[in-house]
């Protein structure tokens, strides 16, 4: 028989980043110009109610091909 793990009350406030989220990247080092923009979508969930983990993202910078990890 096994224990469900007691949630983290210190968390409570995370819980509102849970689910999938459509994002915007703007004015990121990484991006070619200070106009340019990237977006995508992320989810996050929680793991045994401990700790809340990005489980999935992919984005599309102006002008690429996806990116996923």
């Amino acid at each position: 028989m096994s224990i469900a793990p007691k949630p983290n009350p210190a968390l409570a406030e995370l819980a509102v980043l849970e689910g999938e989220w459509v994002i915007e990247l703007s004015n990121a080092k990484f991006l070619p110009g200070s106009n340019s923009r990237a977006q995508g979508r992320v989810s996050a969930e929680w793991l045994d109610n401990s700790a809340l983990v990005m489980r999935q993202w992919q984005w599309r910078r102006q002008g690429d091909l996806d990116h996923r990890a």
